[in-house]
C-alpha cells in the first residue's frame, strides 16, 4: 500500500461458530507506521461471508519501505490458531 495511504484484505472464519465471535488483530513486530483496523463481528450467519480489515500506513520522514506481520485471531474460539500475514508500505520520500 502507498505511504498515507490504506489497503484491505479479506477476512472470513474457516467454520460456523455458535454465536457471534470477535476477531481482533494486532500488529506483533515491525513498523509501527502501518497499522490494522478495528476488530471484525462474525456470527453464526455470516462466518463464512469475507469482510474487509482495512491497513493503514502512516506518513513517515524517512525514505524507508515499511513492513509489519500482524496477528488475527479470536479469544473467543476455543483452540483458535493465529493467522499471522504482512503487510508492506511503499513509501513516497
Amino acid at each position: 500500500m502507498p505511504e498515507g495511504g490504506t489497503a484491505s484484505v479479506q477476512v472470513r472464519l474457516s467454520q460456523q461458530p455458535p454465536g457471534n465471535v470477535i476477531v481482533g488483530t494486532a500488529r506483533v513486530y515491525g513498523d509501527t507506521d502501518l497499522s490494522a483496523g478495528p476488530p471484525l463481528t462474525f456470527t453464526p450467519d455470516n462466518w463464512d461471508v469475507p469482510q474487509p480489515l482495512t491497513v493503514t500506513a502512516a506518513e513517515d520522514d524517512d525514505a524507508v519501505n515499511g513492513s509489519a506481520t500482524f496477528d488475527s485471531r479470536s479469544s473467543q474460539i476455543t483452540g483458535s490458531s493465529a493467522f499471522l500475514w504482512n503487510a508492506v508500505e511503499q513509501d513516497d520520500d
